[in-house]
C-alpha cells in the first residue's frame, strides 16, 4: 500500500513540475507586436493610411538599390516606411523621399538641421566627423532654443538629411541600416529630456547644408 502511495505522490508532484515550469504561453499576434519598434511613433506611421509603403531593407543590398525604391514610391504619391529586423525585433522607421522629377528649393522655418554625408555628420565649415557627434550637438541646440525662446509657442523641427556621395552610392544597406538604428536611438533617448516633443524628419537621399563655395579665382601671369 505504501509502495502504491509512492507511486501516486510521484505522478502528481512530476504533474506539478510540469505545470510550475512550462513558460506562459502568448499568441503569436502578442508576439509579434511586442517585437515592433516605431519611429517616430507608431501612431504617425498609421496616420498615412494606405498612401504608404514600406520597404523591406533586408532584401536590398545597397544605398543605390534603397533609392531607386523610395523614389519610385515617391512619384507615386506615395509615402515611405523602411522596415528591417534588428536583435529580434523589426524596425519601422519613416523617411521622406523628394521624387527625383521634382525640382524645387525648400524653405525651412523654426528648423534644426543636420546632415549625415557616407556614414559621417557633416557640418557648416564642409568638415566631416563621427556620426556619433550628433548626440552632443543636438543637446547643444535644443538647450541653446531653450534659452532663447523660455516662453515657446512650438519647438524646432529636426530635420536631418541622410545621403551617400556618387562615389559611395554602392555602400552596403548595413551601413545604411546603423545611422538609422543611432539617428533613433539618441532622439528616443533625448525625448524624455525635453518638455516638448522632438519633431525629426529622416530625409534620404538629401544635402541640407549649402555646398562649398569654389575655390578662389586665380589669375595667371602674362
Amino acid at each position: 500500500m505504501k509502495y502504491k502511495y509512492n507511486i501516486i505522490f510521484s505522478v502528481l508532484a512530476s504533474v506539478v513540475l510540469s505545470i510550475s515550469c512550462t513558460p506562459e504561453s502568448r499568441t503569436p499576434e502578442e508576439s509579434i507586436e511586442e517585437k515592433i519598434l516605431y519611429y517616430p511613433s507608431e501612431r504617425a506611421i498609421n496616420a498615412v493610411g494606405h498612401s504608404k509603403r514600406e520597404v523591406d531593407l533586408d532584401s536590398l543590398k545597397n544605398y543605390n538599390e534603397l533609392i531607386a525604391v523610395l523614389d519610385t514610391n515617391a512619384c507615386a504619391d506615395r509615402s515611405n516606411v523602411i522596415s528591417f529586423n534588428n536583435q529580434e525585433q523589426q524596425m519601422k522607421i519613416s523617411v521622406l523621399k523628394s521624387c527625383s522629377k521634382d525640382a524645387g528649393v525648400g524653405c525651412y522655418f523654426n528648423a534644426i538641421i543636420y546632415d549625415f554625408q557616407n556614414d559621417s555628420l557633416a557640418l557648416l565649415n564642409n568638415m566631416r566627423v563621427d556620426r556619433t557627434r550628433f548626440e552632443q550637438q543636438l543637446i547643444a541646440d535644443l538647450d541653446h532654443y531653450l534659452r532663447q525662446n523660455s516662453s515657446y509657442i512650438k519647438p524646432p523641427a529636426i530635420l536631418i538629411g541622410i545621403n551617400y556621395t556618387k562615389p559611395h552610392r554602392s555602400t552596403s544597406t548595413e551601413h545604411v541600416k546603423n545611422t538609422l538604428l543611432y539617428i533613433t536611438r539618441v532622439l528616443s533617448n533625448l525625448s524624455e529630456d525635453y518638455p516638448f516633443d522632438l519633431r525629426y524628419y529622416l530625409n534620404l537621399d538629401t544635402t541640407f547644408l549649402p555646398a562649398p563655395p569654389p575655390p578662389p579665382f586665380k589669375m595667371s601671369k602674362a
